[in-house]
C-alpha cells in the first residue's frame, strides 16, 4: 500500500500568485456585499414595522341610543364586559368597535395596519417565519442554477426579491402580506447564497 504525498498549500505562495489586497479585490468584496445588504434590510426591517403601537378599544354608540341603555364595558385595551350577559369578550367581536392607535404616522406598523393586536399578535411575527423558510428552498433553487446557469438564476431572483420588497408594503390583506414575505425570503435568500458559489 502506497501513500502519495499531496504537497501542502503555502499561504504565501497563494498570495504572491494573486497579489496583494488592492483595487480589484475590494471591488469584488464590495460587489459581493450587495446581495448581503439585501438580505439583512429584509431581516431587519420586521423588527421595526412588527412592534405593536400604544391601542385601546373604542365603542361606537349611535346618536339615538341612550348612554344610560350602555351594553359594554371596556375592561383593557382587549377586552369588553357584555353586560347583559356579564361575559368577557375581545374588542373585535363588538359590534361597531375599532381600535384607536396612538402613533404619530397612520399605519406605521403592519399590526396597525392589519389589526393584528391582542389575541392575533403573533400574526404579525409570521412574516420573519415565512422568510426565513422561503430560505428553506435554497438548494432546491440553486440546483436550477446548473441548469439554466447561475448568471440568470441571480439576476431572475434580484428581480423578484426587488419586486415583492416594493410589493409587501402596499398589500391589502395580512395573507397576500405573508405570501410576498415568503416569495421574497425565496427570492433573496437565492441571489444571497449565489454570490457564495
Amino acid at each position: 500500500m502506497s501513500m502519495t504525498r499531496k504537497p501542502r498549500l503555502d499561504p504565501e505562495k497563494l498570495l504572491s500568485a494573486f497579489g496583494k489586497y488592492g483595487k480589484y479585490q475590494m471591488r469584488t468584496c464590495m460587489l459581493l456585499m450587495i446581495p448581503a445588504f439585501f438580505y439583512s434590510s429584509q431581516m431587519l426591517i420586521m423588527g421595526f414595522i412588527t412592534q405593536p403601537p400604544p391601542f385601546q378599544c373604542i365603542i361606537s354608540i349611535s346618536n339615538s341610543s341612550n348612554p344610560s341603555q350602555q351594553i359594554y364595558q371596556v375592561l383593557d385595551n382587549c377586552h369588553v364586559l357584555e353586560l347583559k350577559t356579564n361575559k368577557t369578550m375581545q374588542c373585535s367581536a363588538v359590534p361597531n368597535s375599532t381600535y384607536l392607535y396612538e402613533e404619530e404616522v397612520p399605519f406605521s406598523t403592519i399590526n396597525s395596519e392589519f389589526n393584528l393586536v391582542c389575541d392575533d399578535e403573533h400574526w404579525a411575527e409570521h412574516g420573519t417565519s415565512l422568510f426565513m423558510l422561503g430560505g428553506l428552498f435554497t438548494p432546491v433553487i440553486t440546483q436550477l442554477s446548473d441548469l439554466y446557469g447561475r448568471r440568470k438564476l441571480l439576476l431572475f431572483s434580484m428581480w423578484i426579491a426587488s419586486i415583492m420588497a416594493n410589493i409587501c408594503p402596499i398589500t391589502p390583506t395580512e395573507l397576500t402580506f405573508l405570501a410576498c414575505r415568503f416569495i421574497l425570503g425565496v427570492a433573496t435568500t437565492v441571489h444571497f447564497e449565489k454570490r457564495l458559489l
